[in-house]
C-alpha cells in the first residue's frame, strides 16, 4: 500500500526553504519556460514510499534547492552490507539549476549510523517541454529497474578481488580526481596519502573487493582521513562538491570493473 503524503513534512520543508515556497513565482521568464513544481513532485514521490530526510534551508527565493528522499525498501549486497535507495531532487526558480532527480544508495555501513551516499545520475530536465506530472511518472516507471541494474553492478564489484597494486592504482586515480592530475601534492605525497585512504574503518570492509575498496576510499576522502603537508585534510563539506565527487568515483569504479571483469 502506498504511503500517504505527510502534509506536516511538506509544510515544514516549505517553511524552511523560501525557494521551494515561491517555486514558480519568484522569476519571470519566457513562455517556453515551464515551472516544475517541487512540492507537487515531493507529494507524488511520497505516494510511492519515498520519505524526505534532508533539505536545504534558505530565506532567498532565488536560490537553487535540494531535497533528499529515501525509499522504504532495502537492497542486499551481502549479509553484512545493506543499501537503501535514495533520491536527490534539485531545482531552481531562475534558470540557475535544471530540475534533476539523481538516484543513489545510502549504505547502512555500521551500527552507529555511519552512511555514505553514492550518487548515480538518472534524470535531468530543463524547464522546457514536458509537464511536471509526466516527468515524475517517467522517473517512477524506470526507478525500480534502474536500481536493480545498479545492484547487479554493485554485487559484481563485491565479487572481484583486487591485488595490492590494483588497490594502490585505484587510490592514486581517486586522488587525481580530488586534487587534479598536475597538482604537486600527487607527485610529492601521493603514495603516502594513497596508503592512508585505503585503510579500512570497519572489520567487514576488510576484504579487498572492488566494492569495499571503493567505499573505503570514498569515505576517507570525504571525511579527510589523511594529512597533506603535515596538516589534516578538511575533507569535502559542500553537498554539491560531494555529489560531483561521488559521480566521478563511481565512474572510476565502473571503469575498473570493465577492465577486471573481462
Amino acid at each position: 500500500m502506498s504511503a500517504i503524503p505527510n502534509q506536516s513534512v511538506i509544510e515544514k520543508i516549505i517553511s524552511e526553504n523560501a525557494s521551494i515556497k515561491h517555486n514558480g513565482t519568484a522569476f519571470k521568464a519566457s513562455e517556453k519556460y515551464q515551472v516544475i513544481d517541487t512540492v507537487s513532485v515531493l507529494k507524488r514521490l511520497m505516494n510511492e514510499n519515498f520519505e524526505p530526510v534532508e533539505w536545504t534551508k534558505t530565506i532567498n527565493p532565488y536560490n537553487k534547492h535540494k531535497v533528499i528522499l529515501k525509499h522504504t525498501s532495502f537492497k542486499e549486497v551481502n549479509k553484512e552490507d545493506l543499501l537503501q535507495p535514495m533520491v536527490h531532487l534539485t531545482n531552481s526558480n531562475n534558470k540557475t539549476k535544471s530540475f534533476s532527480l539523481n538516484i543513489g544508495f545510502l549504505r547502512l555501513a555500521c551500527s552507529n549510523g555511519l552512511t555514505t551516499f553514492d550518487s548515480l545520475s538518472h534524470l535531468k530536465r530543463k524547464h522546457i517541454g514536458k509537464h511536471t506530472t509526466q516527468i515524475v511518472e517517467d522517473f517512477l516507471n524506470g526507478f525500480h529497474s534502474y536500481v536493480d541494474d545498479k545492484m547487479d553492478i554493485i554485487r559484481t564489484m563485491d565479487e572481484i578481488h583486487l591485488q595490492s597494486q590494483q588497490i594502490n592504482e585505484f587510490a592514486m586515480e581517486a586522488l587525481r580526481l580530488k586534487f587534479g592530475n598536475l597538482n604537486p601534492i600527487i607527485e610529492k605525497e601521493g603514495q603516502e596519502i594513497a596508503q592512508k585512504i585505503v585503510e579500512r574503518n570497519r572489520i567487514y570492509d576488510r576484504e579487498d573487493t572492488l566494492w569495499k575498496v571503493y567505499n573505503t576510499v570514498q569515505e576517507n576522502i570525504f571525511n579527510g582521513n589523511f594529512s597533506v603537508n603535515g596538516r589534516k585534510n578538511r575533507g569535502i563539506r559542500s553537498e554539491w562538491v560531494q555529489e560531483s565527487m561521488n559521480n566521478r568515483l563511481w565512474n572510476l569504479a565502473t571503469e575498473f570493473l570493465k577492465e577486471l571483469a573481462v
